[in-house]
């Protein structure tokens, strides 16, 4: 199970084929969720018993929470469908059923879940009826469980013609109402049940092309029916149980219902995929209350508390006083940097300074808003609360208390990029041609200039380190002053675990390198290859480390000579893009859509052993002219058809332009792809299905 609890290191994005393999051990059981500002999938509905709250949504995304929705357990998933219908009878018993009409029942208030059987057609709307009963409406049929949907009865609530029944709603286990299309006369209709649904009353709105999607009695005289007419909202109220229907005007266009409910005879609320609206005088008058969320599915536990999810995967609690509050999902977040300070104390920063922190291991996590007033970058911390960060273009800050308070302490016109700190006082920070070092916590600095940007940088001692500048490992033995190449190119990432001991990863033509150095860098010999678009290591001890792409995690035992993986547990489009090891079991991971993951179970990557796919399953792309200037003809092969991805990256691993996300047929393709606004370097571009990535590493000269 993934746990919820509230709250790039640069990434080179060399992809190469990514190969998946089967699993005897979920990566559920290896990864916990840290961070609930994400949302694995799409929401569709909500839905609570007594004691628990319940999200479920596309491809068998099902969610639990005990306190309110502060903190979330995603139940081990049981269908690849989509969930649609949510209902409970009391705390125990539940029923799901998903958008290919398949049902589940769980009597252990959620926890697990049995298949019991496959409804013959597509569900509108299922309700409870009672303490045991069910109702279920579809086209032109209902039908009715009394034993919490083991055995059902189906019947033509209305024989005489053909309807489409698109709502259904009962107030308790004998009286209910049916919403109805009549396909003859084009009429809205809603029929009512005083017992059970054994018979039927048909009662005509009079009011034509209304799709009826919700209903909702306060008592069993007052009511009201939401729906669409013509594109737009509709609404009508009865006051004598239904049998006599008048027109109301919410006054809200193109919108989609997806919620109705009432406190009381005077407040009531609609939910659309637009926005929630909200009445104070019985449904005379409407205002909007909550807008421009992209609504997909709303819970109204009463007047003070209203729950929903957005199409921007944020799930949301908004009180009467519409304050809102993200419990989580925020899609716009993507985290791509780890600073380890200590068990307890952990940073992590992401695109447009938008940088969170924890202060008890991941339990709960914090917006830094400091952080995103000084435009905070990139962070280096030395123990628990002494660390330094890169601000805006090159300004240098400095904190004693993990980032409450920061002060500045250096700045220059140079854009800098990098930092490493060997202990509170000697550290280096780097940037375009530049590198400064200070000896004394960053009360003076000493400047020294560059042939290039160094990408990265580490140092054993206040002399010896080693960075990645011109596509090359360098080693410095004077303090960062003078660096000599050593010969090892195409360099994406090191680790050092002393100054004789490192690895390197280098990217070739369909491989990322595993190279390892006994003898300062001297020498690099050939360890293993990886056949994926691997872009950091890292070595815990001389014989433990860690790789990873963004989709899996590679953990060695014998110094780097054989690897075995396990997928992410996450979607299909987020990408992981930093991780950090502070033990050989521990880890941290962030990625896409605010997405933090902690295992403590490192080990436990020991499943999956890899073999490079067969030729006709491989990804073909390539361009020409390369190197270009300005214009390069793509070419890419597709072994299937299905859904492609093809973006270009630049040296950081920076997406900077999407060419396709789309459906395409199996074979031959070709784009053109213009670099005007591109600067000269290397950039990468990737094609990506569903199962693979091919890359090709292109060259702009200006």
């Amino acid at each position: 199970m993934w746990i919820y609890s509230p709250m790039q290191s640069r990434i080179l994005l060399i992809i190469l084929l990514i190969v998946t393999s089967s699993s005897q051990l979920s990566s559920q059981n290896i990864f916990q969720l840290r961070y609930p500002y994400m949302t694995p999938e799409p929401v569709f509905v909500i839905s609570s018993n007594s004691t628990n709250l319940f999200l479920a949504g596309a491809y068998g995304l099902l969610l639990r929470s005990v306190n309110g929705g502060i903190n979330w357990i995603e139940i081990d998933k049981f269908s690849n469908s989509d969930s649609r219908f949510n209902v409970w009878q009391g705390s125990s018993a539940g029923l799901l059923c998903t958008a290919d009409s398949n049902v589940y029942r769980t009597t252990n208030s959620g926890i697990n879940w049995v298949y019991t059987m496959k409804f013959g057609f597509k569900v509108n709307d299922i309700k409870n009826l009672g303490t045991s009963g069910i109702f279920v409406c579809s086209y032109n049929l209902a039908g009715k469980s009394s034993n919490g949907g083991l055995n059902w009865t189906f019947f033509l609530p209305d024989s005489s013609t053909v309807n489409n029944y698109q709502s259904c709603y009962f107030q308790d286990s004998s009286t209910g109402f049916l919403a109805a299309l009549e396909l003859s006369t084009n009429y809205a209709f809603i029929m009512k049940t005083v017992n059970s649904g054994t018979v039927w009353y048909k009662y005509n709105t009079t009011i034509d092309n209304f799709i009826i999607r919700k209903i909702f009695f306060i008592n069993s005289f007052t009511g009201w029916a939401a729906g669409e007419r013509f594109g737009n909202v509709c609404l009508i109220k009865t006051t004598n149980g239904g049998v006599n229907w008048t027109e109301q005007y919410p006054n809200m266009n193109e919108a989609d219902v997806n919620g109705l409910y009432f406190s009381n005879s005077n407040i009531g609320f609609i939910s659309t995929n637009l926005n929630i609206l909200r009445t104070s005088n019985s449904g005379i008058n409407w205002s909007v209350f909550i807008s421009d969320y992209g609504i997909t599915a709303s819970n109204f536990s009463n007047d003070s508390i209203i729950h929903f999810s957005d199409s921007r995967g944020r799930f949301i609690r908004v009180n009467g006083l519409n304050q809102v509050d993200t419990l989580f999902g925020q899609k716009n977040f993507r985290l791509d940097k780890i600073s380890f300070a200590s068990t307890n104390n952990i940073y992590i920063s992401g695109s447009n300074y938008k940088n969170f922190r924890t202060t008890n291991g991941g339990a709960n996590w914090e917006y830094d808003y400091t952080a995103g007033f000084t435009h905070i970058k990139r962070m280096f911390f030395t123990g628990p609360n002494i660390g330094f960060a890169i601000a805006g273009r090159g300004s240098v800050l400095s904190t004693v208390n993990f980032g409450n308070n920061w002060q500045a302490v250096y700045d220059t016109t140079a854009e800098l990029n990098n930092l490493f700190f060997l202990n509170p006082t000697t550290g280096w920070i780097t940037g375009n041609g530049i590198i400064l070092k200070t000896n004394n916590a960053g009360l003076n600095w000493q400047r020294n200039y560059l042939r290039g940007e160094m990408l990265k940088i580490w140092f054993g001692n206040s002399l010896s380190g080693y960075s990645i500048m011109n596509d090359s490992i360098q080693k410095s033995t004077d303090g960062g002053v003078n660096w000599i190449p050593q010969g090892n190119n195409h360099a994406i990432d090191f680790c050092f675990t002393n100054l004789s001991t490192g690895w390197s990863l280098n990217y070739a033509d369909s491989t990322t390198e595993i190279r390892k150095t006994t003898n300062g860098g001297l020498n690099y010999s050939l360890c293993s290859k990886l056949p994926n678009s691997i872009y950091k290591i890292q070595f815990i001890d001389p014989f433990t480390g860690y790789s990873s792409d963004n989709n899996l995690v590679w953990r060695t035992t014998d110094a780097g000579i054989t690897w075995k993986s396990v997928e992410y547990p996450k979607s299909e489009y987020l990408n992981i893009n930093d991780f950090w090891f502070s033990d050989a079991n521990t880890g941290w991971f962030c990625g896409d859509n605010s997405m933090v993951l902690n295992t403590s179970t490192g080990s436990s990557i020991n499943i999956n052993k890899f073999t490079f796919p067969s030729s006709d399953e491989c990804l073909s792309i390539n361009n020409y002219p390369n190197p270009f200037n300005n214009q390069t003809k793509i070419l890419y092969a597709l072994p299937v058809s299905g859904k492609v991805h093809i973006k270009v990256y630049n040296i950081l691993g920076q997406e900077i332009y999407s060419f396709v996300s789309e459906f395409q047929s199996k074979g031959n393709h070709a784009l053109e792809f213009n670099s005007s606004g591109l600067a000269s370097g290397i950039y990468f571009i990737t094609l990506k299905n569903q199962k693979y990535t091919g890359f090709k590493r292109m060259v702009i000269i200006k």
